[in-house]
């Protein structure tokens, strides 16, 4: 019975959530969000400290609808989102804390991104 038990709720933890958004498991090696996770969720665990968004800020797609990709962190640390290492080091881009449990999306507007839920 607890095979049977555990089964079904590894089932349960492998399926995609319930807003049919596809769901990125960030490895704790990755150091940034690829282009491609658009319209994904992304989620970090044991993550590296600081994680970088796209270097070249993704455009709309045929739709029109704006790149974006919600982000949460499981923790157990805080982690750091930047536009990218070259306008952190010159003191511009986008900048975002996520402690342990939070969760943001995030949108790319124009040159750079955007927080917005």
């Amino acid at each position: 019975m607890h095979i049977f038990l555990f089964a079904i709720a590894l089932m349960i933890g492998q399926m995609p959530t319930l807003s049919g958004q596809p769901v990125i498991h960030l490895s704790a090696t990755a150091e940034s969000i690829r282009t491609d996770y658009r319209g994904s969720t992304v989620e970090l665990k044991n993550s590296r400290p600081v994680i970088y968004l796209p270097v070249n800020v993704p455009k709309s797609d045929a739709s029109s609808e704006s790149w974006y990709v919600d982000v949460k962190n499981l923790g157990p640390g805080d982690v750091t989102i930047k536009q990218t290492a070259q306008s952190a080091s010159a003191g511009g881009g986008f900048t975002l804390i996520l402690h342990a449990g939070d969760f943001a999306r995030i949108r790319a507007v124009g040159s750079g991104y955007a927080r917005v839920k």
